[in-house]
């Protein structure tokens, strides 16, 4: 082939104005130029296909980005969805709980058996997670949780209302408030063994002493009649002339509070009282080394009167140790630990 005949043009684009007096243009191509671009054409065309090709996957990739997303908010959403009803069901939980603690009390008082329901275990702690739990699975489970609490709340309210429907009396005649409505009183010294601070020496404390000021109301915390109202004779046989001033109060035969370190007394000794009327006032008569009440409950047994823990028959006030208040009560106390309650007393 001449040279003159491979540098002609293979394709010539010319481009013609619409006014006759401007120049034309035209763009020429060579066999080189025009392989180079058919190549690219090509490869455009190439380059759409793969493209077009491609969409359908990337389209999908896109989408399950966007659904794992969604689900990621969604599964989000239910957790914290999750976590404020357990909040919900632990708080609702405490409340059972402490509902059955003071159930447990009452039972105590009225000297009631421990009955099945008494003796299922239970704790006011619910775990809000666990492992490879879903969040439905959690809620199930703390529903579960829940509902077997209340139902043994249920028994318990369903044993002591039939008792108390069956024996009204015996009710009356059981210690069931404080003898101090105040919330300014403070436990200083619980029943137990303590360090007396006028003889140094290691004694049995037989009852609680509540601090509060002087001259606030003691109030019966049931029915009774009035059987010493005063100040014990001072004897070297006996300590309970450290009490001060003394309102002792009988109820039946099964029960005599005391209340001692008075300032004054508002009742006689024979009289006759209710619940909530009033005793005496908070004093710091005796050995205290405050304004105080010294409060004690005493109960009779196949042996005679004995003293029991005062917070337990507070049943208006809920104390943090209630659990081991309750599993000392179903302990009696060792013999010759404390001072038999005289007669003068209400004692036998």
């Amino acid at each position: 082939m001449p040279a003159s005949e491979a540098a002609s043009p293979r394709l010539e684009i010319q481009i013609v104005p619409g006014d006759a007096r401007r120049r034309g243009r035209s763009i020429r191509f060579t066999k080189a130029g025009y392989r180079a671009a058919l190549a690219g054409l090509a490869g455009y065309v190439a380059f759409l296909a793969v493209g077009l090709g491609l969409a359908p996957f990337a389209w999908r990739k896109l989408a399950s980005q966007s659904q794992y997303r969604v689900s990621t908010l969604t599964r989000d959403r239910l957790e914290e969805h999750a976590r404020v009803i357990g909040q919900r069901f632990r708080q609702t939980a405490e409340g059972a709980a402490e509902l059955r603690s003071r159930l447990n009390k009452v039972h105590v008082a009225y000297g009631l058996e421990f009955s099945e329901a008494a003796s299922v275990e239970d704790s006011a702690a619910i775990d809000l997670t666990a492992a490879e739990e879903t969040p439905t699975q959690t809620l199930a489970r703390l529903a579960r949780s829940l509902n077997a609490r209340i139902e043994i709340v249920g028994r318990f309210l369903e044993e002591i209302e039939t008792f108390e429907a069956g024996n009204q009396e015996r009710v009356a005649l059981t210690p069931a408030m404080s003898p101090l409505r105040s919330e300014i009183f403070v436990l200083t010294t619980p029943m137990g063994f303590t360090t007396s601070p006028f003889t140094q020496e290691e004694e049995f404390h037989a009852g609680v002493d509540l601090a509060a000021p002087a001259g606030t109301p003691v109030y019966a915390p049931a029915d009774g009649k009035v059987v010493f109202a005063g100040k014990y004779p001072l004897s070297r046989r006996s300590s309970w002339w450290r009490l001060g001033k003394i309102v002792a109060l009988r109820s039946g035969d099964d029960f005599v509070t005391l209340f001692g370190h008075c300032e004054e007394i508002t009742v006689r000794r024979g009289q006759t009282v209710s619940r909530g009327e009033q005793l005496a006032t908070v004093g710091d008569s005796g050995w205290t080394p405050n304004s105080s009440l010294h409060f004690a409950v005493w109960r009779r047994d196949a042996e005679g009167f004995r003293p029991m823990d005062p917070r337990l028959y507070i049943l208006d006030r809920r104390w943090e140790d209630d659990a081991e208040l309750l599993a000392a009560a179903r302990q009696d106390l060792p013999e010759g630990v404390f001072e038999k309650l005289p007669r003068a007393l209400g004692g036998e």
